[in-house]
């Protein structure tokens, strides 16, 4: 039960007990009126002792009422301290993910493939240009059709050469997105890892941020680096947690797989 919720149940029942209060005090003023009017003694009495009935009956439903009141009160206070528990073990895992986040930008210095490594492209994927000049979209749509041909190291060069044209584009953080995938079908997780992060840090608000963050945390557990791993998961799980269904499926089988505690 949220906070809010349980505080709208305890002022109904702090309704429900003042109004029952109230109906008790009517009926107990009500028994010298009978007499005014004119009724006969043994009418009062039977009016008096179906008051009384219902007098018990009221007090009764008073007690349970006030005794729920007292539960709600006590889990009220349970559910705010569980509340202030997770808040400071998720403010310590923040901090934690930082640091992690801190310690894998470091090492980017020395992520670069080596010269001549597999996921360089060839000479002729670099030279291999459209005659006619193309707009950003077009460019885009090239790039990813490559990628959809396998055509992976023409693919990177072509991502490349998008997000240093257009760094600013609504499709920008795709095309991030795309490079990253470009070493990683190769195998290239060192420099996989840089793009995803870049698309991360770079990209929060594109479509594929999620994404960048879910393929980080996978590409850091191929390198080994589980905890590194788990931290880009447990971003993910915290700052996008709308994100589509199977994303939130793939997260849950690999923080499972890695033993993730957050």
């Amino acid at each position: 039960m949220t906070d809010g919720a349980a505080l709208f149940s305890l002022s109904v029942l702090l309704r429900f007990s003042c109004a029952g209060c109230a109906v008790i005090a009517c009926l107990l003023a009500s028994s010298p009126a009978v007499a005014r009017d004119g009724f006969s003694p043994s009418g009062i009495r039977v009016a008096q002792a179906d008051s009384a009935g219902l007098v018990s009956e009221l007090l009764v439903k008073v007690g349970e009422l006030e005794r729920l009141n007292q539960e709600l009160t006590g889990r009220l206070e349970e559910v705010q301290h569980e509340n202030q528990q997770l808040s400071e073990r998720f403010d310590a895992y923040v901090k934690d993910a930082e640091f992690r986040f801190q310690e894998l930008e470091k090492g980017r210095g020395g992520a670069s493939p080596a010269s001549g490594s597999s996921s360089e492209p060839s000479s002729g994927a670099r030279t291999s240009t459209p005659s006619e000049p193309m707009d950003p979209g077009q460019k885009y749509t090239r790039a990813f059709n490559l990628l959809r041909t396998n055509d992976y190291p023409a693919a990177q060069v072509a991502f490349q050469d998008f997000i240093k044209e257009n760094p600013g584009h609504d499709l920008a953080g795709n095309a991030q997105y795309w490079l990253g995938e470009t070493f990683y079908v190769r195998g290239n997780y060192k420099q996989a890892a840089v793009s995803f992060l870049d698309g991360y840090k770079k990209y929060p608000k594109s479509t594929k941020a999620p994404d960048n963050l879910l393929k980080l945390g996978l590409t850091m557990g191929k390198l080994g680096q589980n905890k590194e791993a788990c931290a880009a998961l447990g971003k993910l799980k915290s700052e996008y947690p709308a994100a589509p269904d199977a994303i939130k499926r793939r997260l849950g089988s690999e923080k499972e797989r890695l033993k993730c505690s957050f």
